[in-house]
Order: C-alpha cells, then structure tokens, then sequence
C-alpha cells in the first residue's frame, strides 16, 4: 500500500523539552467551525487515540509559504504547529507572523524593546522579565485524532501545548535500539522509523533521535495518554502525565487522510497593523506611545507581510525529496550542506546561515543580543549577493 512523506522532521525542537501544564484559555489564534467535532483529554479513564495525517497543500501552511513543501499530494503533516502571542487577560491571541512566516511581528519588536531598554538600565537577564516573558511567541498544534471509544464520531481535532502534546507522543515513541527493555523496540518490524536531529543540551550537541512513525495511516500505532486533574488559572483540566505507543487494533486504508481536516485552514491571519491594533489596544487614528533608550537603535516602522518567503521557521531539514514515493523510507534523516570557513555560535550552529532557524535562536535574541545581531547582519549580507 503506498505511503507518504511526513513532514515531522521540519519541526525537529532543540533538546526534548519536559512536560508542561496546558493552557484551557480560548484560542483566537484559530477560528473552529461550530460543528468541528473536538477531542479533549479526560482523566477518569485512559486516552487513547489513532493520529491521522492530512495533505500539505494549502498555501496557509508555513512549510509551503516558505517553499519548502511542494504540494505535490504526496506530502502529509501530522501533528502541525503553530506560533501564538497572547495580547491580554481575557485570553485573546494572534499567531505570531514571525515565526510562522518570517515577516515582521509588532510584539515580537516591543517585546526586544523592553529587554533593550532593561539592559540600558543595568538588567543582565532582562529575558527573565515577567512582562518579556509574557511577550514570546507560545508553541501550540492541532492534529487529526480518531477516539478509539468512539470511532462513531470520526474524526476529530486536538488543539493544544506543543511542549506537552507534541512533545509528549514523540517522546513517547523513541525507539532505543541498544535497550533490550525497551518496549518499542518490540514494534520496529511492525512499522517504519523516521529520525528526527535535535540539540542534547547536556552534550552540547546535536543528536539523532529515532522514533516509530505512528501516523503511518497503513501501518501506524495508537498514542495513549494517562491524565490526571488539575487546575489552571481557576479552570478544571486533564494534565497528561504520560504518552505511550500501542499497536493498532485496525489500520486505515490509504484515502483516510482525503478525509481529515486541513488544519492551516484554522489560522485566523492578522496583519501587521491588525496584529498592532489590537495588541496595543488603539484606534486606527492612533499610534502606540514607544519609550526607549536614545542610545539604542530600534526600528520601529511597520513592515507590511509578504505573501511569499524563504526564511524557515523552525529547524530545517536541508535536503528534501520533492518525488513521489510509495513507501515511507525506515528513516528520514537530515543532511547538513558542507559550508566552508563558516563561523558557528555558541550553540554549534552557522553563523548567517542558520539565522532564525533553530530553536536557541530565540534564546540567543534574549541573552546573547551581540551574536544574533552579527548572526542577522550576516544574514542580510548573505541574502544580498
């Protein structure tokens, strides 16, 4: 039976994160249909799940705005994810075009606004800031799931924290070969592999993980998800505790992916001046009053997004096969260009080439500002020849 691409490997996070609790805050990021039929965790009982592909096609999603993805019918995404600033305390959010598009982001601008004026006034952790905080863009997913206790219902979408639900199933499905007590080792014969490199920040360096490829819709696994409840901002939820793999009482056949839902069709796009508007909360007459530092350059003109571009959003994967296949490969990996006389960061990775690529870029913007701005000149440089 013929298989796709997955496209998990765009996603690739530096270092596996912990868990962390989800948010039941409103999500106006994402517009749902009233219709949409929506899977919550609950913790009474075990949740268990089958996650099903869709075809990466529409121009929304960031992979093909980027031009990195060819909609060629072939390619599949399994667990999207998406970039979100929260812009008050009712809870309302905007999906931050920097990181999903590579374009500008008024709140990602006034967010180096505040840590440049917190470090003219002697702040040497202005990151730490509860209001700079408050201003980094959150990763967020949905996915295509099918409830195993009610299949009747078909399938449904699952929204919520990337560092829990994302994070969560892959760690869930590593695979250590070397572990004879590994239990999904047990089911390497059963399915295909993909591998995925990320930062071990205990080694300083970059590995390779291995994980079963359970969305596979012909040969995949079930994700179960252990919850326990909790509270959050007031609010009853069920916090995941633990994900794991089970082998599939039935599989799909091939066109169940022409049935899930096109997941960037979701994303609620804002402009630049629409994102400023009603992050400030001003008029359309108005303009926000900006305090910074007389010493420190800022930028504070608004770009207007483009439609289309080339910068990546999250960790690359350099070479992409863009023909159609007929099965999976056992393993999907990354090869990185030979680039010659390159300068590397403190994090390993190029200078200029990997600007705004990896995930440590984001800590590198608040604690290390000289490097990123060298690693972004650099950049302009490159992209000027």
């Amino acid at each position: 039976m013929p298989e796709f691409k997955t496209v998990q490997q765009y996603y690739a996070q530096a270092g596996q994160k912990p868990l962390s609790n989800d948010s039941a805050d409103r999500q106006f990021a994402l517009k749902f249909p009233d219709d949409l039929p929506v899977y919550k965790f609950v913790s009474d009982q075990l949740n268990i799940f089958d996650i099903i592909p869709f075809k990466v096609t529409n121009e929304a999603h960031p992979f093909v705005a980027n031009g990195r993805v060819v909609t060629d019918g072939e390619t599949v995404d399994d667990i999207f994810m998406y970039y979100e600033h929260r812009v008050n305390k009712r809870g309302d959010a905007v999906l931050c075009n920097r990181m999903m598009y590579g374009t500008a982001c008024p709140i990602c601008e006034e967010r180096q606004r505040k840590m440049d004026a917190l470090k003219a006034k002697g702040d040497k952790k202005p990151w730490e800031n509860e209001e700079v905080k408050a201003m980094k863009p959150k990763a967020r997913i949905m996915a295509n799931v099918i409830d195993y206790r009610n299949r009747e219902k078909g399938i449904q979408v699952l929204a919520g924290s990337e560092f829990v639900i994302r994070q969560g199933v892959l760690n869930g499905a590593k695979v250590n070969r070397g572990d004879e007590e590994d239990k999904n080792s047990q089911f390497i014969d059963q399915g295909q592999t993909f591998t995925l490199e990320v930062y071990d920040a205990a080694t300083k360096a970059n590995k390779l993980t291995e994980h079963l490829y359970f969305a596979s819709p012909t040969n995949g696994f079930g994700i179960e998800v252990e919850c326990v409840p909790d509270k959050y901002d007031e609010h009853d939820y069920a916090k995941p505790i633990r994900f794991s793999l089970r082998a599939r009482k039935q599989q799909y056949t091939r066109d169940i992916v022409d049935k899930s839902y096109d997941l960037p069709a979701f994303l609620v796009h804002r402009t630049y001046d629409e994102v400023k508007k009603l992050f400030y909360g001003i008029a359309d007459s108005e303009e926000p009053e900006i305090q910074t530092n007389a010493n420190i350059g800022i930028e504070t003109k608004a770009v207007t997004p483009v439609e289309k571009v080339t910068e990546p959003v999250t960790e690359p994967v350099t070479k992409v096969v863009t023909e159609s296949t007929t099965k999976l490969p056992t393993k999907l990996t990354t090869e990185l260009p030979k680039v010659a006389e390159v300068k590397l960061c403190k994090h390993g990775y190029r200078i200029g080439l990997d600007f705004e690529t990896k995930a440590e870029c984001s800590d590198c913007l608040d604690e290390n500002t000289k490097e990123y701005s060298e690693c972004r000149k650099v950049r302009r440089t490159i992209q000027s020849l």
